[in-house]
């Protein structure tokens, strides 16, 4: 069997191979400059430029490429892969990690803030209700994600989720015993040595089960609210199947970053939008659903083929089918 060269251009990008990820741009320069555009709306003062952010998401998408084809099943194209990262999130961990100014002051004060609360002292409120203990959870995590943590965030899904699961981890690590509780803040070396690092298997593992589950619950009946051009879209690309390619041809275009950028900027906030709704009415959460998180929903439930009454297209999340953007 031939080998894809898709999958040894991935491995060699993995290796640090600098051609091989100028190859992988290449053929997918149309998802990256979306990205690219997107992640700039999403994050104005961050000032990354494009070819840094297309490095990450080069080397991020080789990584899924590679992991899928080692799985046994088919790698999805590198330009549906690019096409399912989170931009806003994805530029701010990376700037940050290439010293920028404006993201780590967005990170100083949306992330790490103390006063008002940051994202990680809300989210350690969401599984600890000490004060102390979710000062303490929060300095942890945030002296591990300062000290290079934040280099495992890798855009696949929304960053706030991402540190959801880190602090559930480091909650776990504390209330397992005293020792625990001490490797959570000064790590395995003793103090002032950096935090053990979760492992990505228990990361996917804890991420925020109960927030899942209240979304795929509510997911049918957002689906079934969509207008008629936003479904007919879920239809044809989550319920039978179809590469972008054929759904752009069908709709006059050769173009398969025009129907990209018709699910990002018509489906997916229609779909968003019902799911805050319905979230809100059922279980009272009014926090934003993210587009990571709506991606996720789609890809995790089975609903789009059912509710259409076709057969399921398994998809992993934020995966998609090979032959999308023709770039």
């Amino acid at each position: 069997m031939t080998a894809d060269p898709t999958v040894s251009l991935a491995r060699r990008a993995l290796a640090g191979d600098e051609v091989a990820v100028e190859a992988l741009k290449r053929t997918a320069a149309a998802a990256l400059h979306a990205l690219y555009r997107a992640a700039r709306a999403a994050r104005p003062t961050v000032g990354l430029e494009e070819s840094e952010l297309a490095a990450r998401a080069v080397v991020v998408a080789a990584r899924e490429i590679v992991k899928a084809a080692d799985r046994g099943g088919e790698a999805p194209a590198i330009a549906e892969r690019v096409a399912a990262l989170v931009p806003g999130d994805l530029a701010l961990v990376a700037g940050f990690l290439a010293g920028d100014p404006g993201a780590s002051r967005i990170l100083a004060d949306e992330v790490l803030g103390e006063e008002p609360p940051g994202l990680l002292r809300r989210l350690a409120r969401e599984v600890a209700s000490d004060p102390a203990e979710v000062e303490a959870v929060a300095v942890a995590v945030g002296d591990e994600l300062i000290a290079g943590g934040l280099d495992r965030y890798h855009g696949t899904g929304s960053l706030r989720s991402w540190l959801r699961a880190v602090i559930r981890t480091r909650r776990i690590d504390r209330a397992r015993s005293p020792a625990a509780r001490e490797r959570s803040l000064d790590g395995p070396g003793g103090p002032g040595e950096p935090a053990a690092r979760p492992e990505p298997a228990a990361l996917e593992a804890l991420a925020t089960a109960e927030a899942r589950d209240q979304l795929l619950a509510v997911f049918p009946d957002a689906v079934r609210s969509l207008p008629a051009p936003e479904r007919a879209l879920l239809e044809a690309y989550h319920g039978r199947g179809e590469t972008l390619e054929a759904i752009a041809l069908r709709h006059g275009t050769r173009h398969a970053s025009t129907i990209l950028r018709r699910l990002d900027r018509a489906v997916y906030p229609a779909l968003r939008a019902a799911l805050e709704t319905l979230l809100r009415l059922r279980f009272g959460v009014r926090e934003p659903v993210l587009d990571g998180d709506v991606r996720e929903a789609v890809a995790r439930s089975t609903t789009v083929p059912e509710l259409l009454g076709k057969s399921s297209v398994a998809r992993p999340s934020g995966e998609m089918k090979r032959g999308g953007d023709g770039a």
